[in-house]
Parts: structure tokens; C-alpha cells; sequence
């Protein structure tokens, strides 16, 4: 086997990739269907909705209108709230619609407002 020059290997490196490139690089269109972007953008948009709506039920902004809450808060102050810090739940809620006499039964999972902390009702 005759032996190359390293200028001559280079070359010939050079014409394989270049061959092996032309032979396996495709546009893009061949790849993707018109019907699979449009899915990918629909289920993109899906899970961007589902994610908003997890984090709005999670958490929310608000603006304090009003001087009644200072010194704590001020004036056009934003304040986001933890929406779940306070959930709680009626284990006796399906009881209770059948007989309203039960006791309700409040758990907190999360625990329950402590004094001095501030909480927001809507």
C-alpha cells in the first residue's frame, strides 16, 4: 500500500467528510411533517397553559391599594402569596352533606396561621 503525504491524507480526509455530509445531511422539511410542528406546538402551548395555571394556583401577586396596612406593608406595594401555606381541607365535608349536624374537622397540611403573620382573604 503506497504511503500518502500528510497534505495528501488531509485531503482525502477532507473529500470523505465532505462526500459522507452531502450523502446524510437532509433539510429540515424532510425531517419534521408540516403535521408533527403543528403538534409540537400545540402540546408546547398545552404544557406552557398547565404550567401557568400549577403556578397561579400555587402562587399570586398582588398590589396593596391603601395606607391600611402599615406600617407592615406600604402604599403600591406588590406582595406575592403562597396560596397553599393555608390550605386546608373538612375531612366530615361528605358526612356533612348528608347530615349538616356533624362537625366539621379542619386539617391544615401545611399548619395553620401563626400570630403576627400576614394573611390575605379574597
Amino acid at each position: 500500500m503506497a504511503r500518502m503525504h500528510p497534505w495528501e491524507q488531509r485531503e482525502a480526509d477532507r473529500q470523505l467528510l465532505e462526500l459522507t455530509t452531502l450523502q446524510t445531511v437532509q433539510p429540515p422539511s424532510a425531517y419534521y411533517p408540516p403535521s408533527r410542528v403543528v403538534r409540537e406546538i400545540v402540546e408546547m402551548l398545552l404544557f406552557v397553559f398547565f404550567l401557568f395555571f400549577m403556578v397561579r394556583g400555587v402562587m399570586q401577586n398582588f398590589l396593596i391599594e391603601g395606607m391600611s396596612m402599615e406600617p407592615t406593608l406600604h402604599n403600591n406595594q406588590f406582595i406575592l402569596v403562597n396560596k397553599l401555606a393555608y390550605f386546608h381541607f373538612d375531612l366530615n365535608a361528605p358526612a356533612r352533606v348528608l347530615n349538616p349536624a356533624v362537625a366539621s374537622q379542619q386539617i391544615y397540611p401545611f399548619g395553620i396561621p401563626q400570630y403576627g403573620q400576614v394573611v390575605v382573604f379574597e
